[in-house]
């Protein structure tokens, strides 16, 4: 039904469809039907997290010809999977690079050092970071380029079909068709609310009582999950690329002078004030005159930080 309505909604000119979806977004309706819509898709059972063992060793062992489709598995999986605060940890490989090859062609946005750091957050699995670390090294040397992330494991519930995240959350239960997320994406900012609340109240329920019927049991044997891609494990190796867990909320003890965070602080996910908070740590993360870039797949913004505080340099768009 709703694949119907969608090929008939997009029978009506952008101009109409741009006016009704901001008409109609303060109540939620937008996020209800284009979440129902892929709902099916996202919820397929090859799509659900516990799989991500199997392809990774898959991946491991197959020839580069392979290697190509398997990455297209991996990230199906991790689009499918939606943390406790509401964030997907989406990517794909040159997720940012026409963006940030765009940014750093601008001798304003270049820093004047011989060596430096990187902090790139979400990093999510790592692939977009390997291109983006790739493509700094021809302006830079890159003594640190750390990948920071919430979450970067999770754990598998076999005999339960359960998934868990390190702080025993669940996050997915496995059925026989399909599987079902606990957690929706983007239900901590302004866009889930009013009608698409009341609409997605019975998978609510759903979540509600799966929460308590798979409660997290550290009796059981659980299957420990890395998510990040095993090109990027490899590259761990190197002693460059490092892994650390960094809270965008909390305090971030390390200094940086490049910090690149897209597709977090987006107003889809958080208040407005979280997203002020999570700005003010990046910055108090950042050398003076190093560099914030922050955006989604569409727009950006580059901040430098002078005397301590942020001056925007360039911006394209908005986020």
């Amino acid at each position: 039904m709703f694949t119907s309505l969608l090929k008939l909604w997009n029978l009506f000119p952008v101009p109409f469809q741009d006016r009704i979806y901001l008409a109609l977004k303060p109540t939620g309706f937008p996020y209800f039907i284009s979440y129902i819509a892929k709902y099916k898709e996202a919820h397929r059972l090859s799509n659900f997290a516990g799989n991500i063992l199997s392809v990774r060793e898959e991946y491991l062992l197959s020839p580069g010809c392979k290697k190509k489709l398997l990455s297209h598995k991996f990230d199906a999986i991790i689009d499918s999977l939606v943390m406790k605060n509401g964030v997907k940890k989406t990517t794909y490989a040159m997720r940012q690079n026409s963006i940030l090859s765009n940014v750093f062609s601008e001798k304003r946005c270049r820093i004047e050092k011989d060596k430096i750091k990187i902090l790139d957050i979400p990093s999510s699995i790592g692939t977009a970071s390997l291109d983006i670390l790739e493509m700094l090294s021809k302006y830079y040397t890159i003594s640190s380029y750390v990948l920071g992330d919430l979450y970067f494991k999770i754990y598998y519930d076999k005999n339960r079909e359960c998934i868990y995240d390190e702080e025993g959350n669940l996050l997915q239960v496995k059925f026989r068709k399909q599987f079902f997320s606990i957690y929706r994406p983007n239900t901590s900012g302004d866009v889930f609310n009013g009608v698409a609340y009341c609409l997605l109240l019975p998978l609510s329920l759903i979540s509600w009582y799966l929460k308590r019927k798979y409660t997290w049991a550290a009796q059981n044997n659980f299957d420990s999950i890395i998510l990040i891609h095993p090109d990027v494990e490899d590259r761990l190796k190197s002693g460059v690329l490092k892994v650390m867990e960094i809270d965008v909320f909390k305090e971030i003890e390390e200094k940086f002078d490049i910090i690149i965070s897209f597709n977090l602080l987006q107003k889809n996910y958080f208040s407005d004030n979280l997203i002020q908070a999570g700005i003010e740590n990046l910055k108090n993360a950042l050398n003076e005159d190093g560099l914030l870039i922050m955006g989604n797949t569409e727009s950006f913004s580059v901040s430098k930080k002078i005397k301590g505080e942020l001056q925007l340099i360039g911006e394209q768009g908005k986020f």
